[in-house]
C-alpha cells in the first residue's frame, strides 16, 4: 500500500504528535481532522492502519471504524481513548482488529500498538484461522479432550487470545493453567517477547512489596522486568491486602505496558466474598475470564489426554513402548480415580505405570 497510516484526530497538536510517531514506521502517513475527510482519504487508499481519536466527530469513532471494516476488512484500527469502559473493553475483546491506547497518550504504548499492528514488533503479524487455532490447542494439555465443557474453554480461548486486556483463568490445582497461560503467550500480542512469571504463592510478604511494589511506590523488579512482556501472576489469591491495593491502584497503567495473565487456584467470587480479595484489583482482573473444569466433571476427556501424553512419550519424559493393553488399562484406572484428579496427577499415573512396563 501506498499510504498505510491514517490518523485521525480533531486536536491539530495531538494528531501532529501521532503523525511524527508513525513516520518512523512508515514512509507516508495520511491524517485528517474530522470523520468526513477521513473516510474520503480511506476510500481513495485503503489505510492498512487507522488511528482514531474517540472523540472524532462528527460522527463516533466506533461508527467510524465499523464504516472502514465495511470498505476494507483488513484494516487495523488503533483507538486513543479518554475513559477505558466497560464497552470500550468488550470491543476490543470482540474485534481482534481494534487496540486502545488509553490517554493522557504514552509515547511507549503507541509505539508498542504501532509495532504490532503493523506486524513489525512482537505477536503473530496475522491472527491464525479458527482451524489453525484449533491445531495449536490440541498441543496443549489442559485443552484436550471432546467434551461440551473443554469445548467450550476452547471456544472462549479463542476469542480472547489476541487481546492485550488482562486474563484471568481460574480451576483447581493441577488442572494445567500454566499450559494455557503459555499458549496465550506464544500467539498472543507479546508473543515475540519474554515470559515473566510471579510465583506469589512462594513468596514471602515483604518479597512481593519489594519485587511488585519496589520503594516509594515505584515499580518493583518484576514489573520493570515485564515492561513490553508477558506478566504471569501465579495464586494472584494469595497477595497481601496491601500489595493487592496497590496493584488496584496502578493496574490500569500496568495492563497498558504489558499482557498481564492471573492465575487463581480457589474462587476469586468467594475470596471476594470473604474480603480477601481487594474488589477493585478484582474488577480489573476479572473481565476476561477462562474457567478450566475439573477433569472430574469431564471424565470422557481422560482418554485424550492418555493418548497425547503416550504419543510423546520424549515430551513429558516418560518410557516408550506402550502396548494399546496398556493404554486401555491406564484409561480405565484412570476413570475409576477419586474426584481429585488433574491433568497433572494423570501425567504422574502414566509416568508411574510406565516404570512397570517392558519397554522396547
Amino acid at each position: 500500500m501506498d499510504s498505510p497510516i491514517l490518523v485521525v484526530d480533531n486536536s491539530a497538536e495531538e494528531r501532529d504528535l501521532i503523525v511524527t510517531l508513525c513516520s518512523s514506521f512508515s514512509s507516508a502517513v495520511d491524517e485528517a481532522g474530522d470523520a468526513i475527510d477521513a473516510l474520503r482519504l480511506f476510500e481513495l487508499k485503503r489505510h492498512a492502519l487507522v488511528i482514531v481519536d474517540s472523540n472524532v466527530q462528527p460522527m463516533g469513532s466506533f461508527e467510524l471504524i465499523v464504516r472502514m471494516r465495511k470498505r476494507e476488512p483488513k484494516v487495523r484500527c488503533v483507538l486513543l481513548a479518554d475513559v477505558l469502559d466497560q464497552r470500550l473493553r468488550a470491543a476490543v475483546v470482540q474485534w481482534e482488529f481494534l487496540d486502545v491506547v488509553s490517554k493522557p497518550l504514552a509515547i511507549g504504548d503507541i509505539q508498542a500498538s504501532i509495532r504490532v499492528a503493523l506486524g513489525q514488533e512482537r505477536g503473530a503479524t496475522h491472527a491464525l484461522s479458527p482451524v489453525a487455532m484449533s491445531n495449536r490447542m490440541d498441543e496443549c494439555l489442559a485443552l484436550l479432550g471432546n467434551s461440551s465443557a473443554i469445548g467450550a474453554v476452547r471456544c472462549d480461548l479463542g476469542e480472547m487470545i489476541h487481546t492485550k486486556l488482562p486474563i484471568l483463568i481460574s480451576g483447581p490445582v493441577g488442572i494445567g493453567k500454566p499450559y494455557i497461560a503459555s499458549l496465550i503467550h506464544d500467539y498472543g500480542p507479546y508473543a515475540r517477547s519474554e515470559l515473566v512469571e510471579c510465583r506469589c504463592n512462594q513468596m514471602s510478604r515483604i518479597d512481593l512489596s519489594e519485587l511488585l511494589i519496589g520503594p516509594k511506590g515505584r515499580w518493583g523488579a518484576i514489573l520493570e522486568r515485564a515492561r513490553n512482556t508477558t506478566l504471569v501472576l501465579h495464586y494472584v489469591e494469595t497477595l497481601p491486602m496491601e500489595v493487592q491495593g496497590w496493584l488496584a491502584d496502578s493496574f490500569k497503567k500496568i495492563a497498558e505496558s504489558m499482557h498481564v495473565i492471573c492465575l487463581a487456584y480457589t474462587s476469586l467470587d468467594e475470596e471476594l466474598a470473604n474480603g480477601t480479595i481487594d474488589d477493585r484489583l478484582y474488577f480489573e482482573i476479572s473481565l476476561c475470564q477462562l474457567e478450566i473444569p475439573k477433569l472430574a466433571d469431564r471424565p470422557q476427556d481422560i482418554e485424550a489426554i492418555i493418548h497425547y501424553i503416550v504419543r510423546h512419550h520424549e515430551r513429558y519424559e516418560i518410557p516408550a513402548g506402550y502396548s494399546d493393553s496398556d493404554v486401555e488399562q491406564l484409561i480405565e484406572e484412570c476413570t475409576k480415580l477419586p474426584p481429585k484428579l488433574n491433568v497433572d496427577g494423570l501425567l504422574e499415573r502414566v509416568r508411574a505405570h510406565g516404570s512397570d512396563c517392558v519397554c522396547f
